[in-house]
């Protein structure tokens, strides 16, 4: 904030015997304190994931799934694991969600069905990749979906036609594959670590 330099005019103020001089003080100005972290609190609770905006930086950052894929299988075409392990993917309960929430690692490579809001997908996160907030099940009010996420879609960089019809705050139903924990700088400044997926299926929900 720095200096301010304020002058008092005191000319003409005369006590009894004696004239006051002009008085110059400095004083160093305080720094409000600014209610932009409370107004984001607020209004993370009533929109889930708001302050978890990605930055087109965050995103170069962007993490690489290994293959991983069973003996005898074939890769299925644009994924990292097989068609047979695609296909069976099931709906987890939300219990298991919950589980994979708190710790990613331990499902990375797994195939699993979510339904999602998509939070974000825009010039900063590029047409490959996006945000997107995941429950078990299709949610009646758009703030159900309580688990913020980054999902990839194609080669994860321009290739990824399955993802060009999509757009924020649509309702989706993906087959995903995780890719573990991913940690990224939102767009206030922040740090955040979030279950990564790669995206094997996506259709609209709603």
């Amino acid at each position: 904030m720095g200096w301010k330099l304020w002058v008092e005019d005191s000319y003409g103020i005369d006590g009894p015997g004696n004239s006051s001089p002009v008085v110059i003080r400095e004083h160093k100005k305080r720094p409000r304190k600014s209610l932009g972290c409370l107004f984001i609190v607020v209004a993370a609770v009533a929109v889930v994931g708001g302050c978890s905006v990605l930055t087109s930086k965050s995103i170069n950052e962007s993490p690489s799934a290994s293959v991983s894929v069973p003996k005898g299988e074939q890769v299925a075409p644009g994924s990292h694991v097989s068609q047979n392990q695609i296909d069976s993917a099931a709906v987890m309960d939300e219990r298991e969600m919950a589980l994979m929430v708190k710790n990613p690692e331990s499902y990375k490579g797994k195939s699993m069905v979510v339904f999602a809001r998509i939070t974000q997908f825009d010039a900063a996160t590029g047409t490959c990749t996006f945000r997107a907030d995941i429950a078990n099940a299709v949610m009646e009010d758009s703030w159900d979906y309580k688990h913020n996420s980054f999902l990839t879609g194609g080669d994860g960089g321009e290739k990824c036609p399955d993802l060009a019809g999509f757009v924020e705050d649509d309702i989706v139903r993906m087959t995903v594959t995780s890719k573990g924990a991913y940690s990224y700088d939102t767009q206030i400044g922040g740090h955040t670590t979030v279950p990564s997926f790669q995206v094997e299926k996506i259709s609209r929900a709603n």
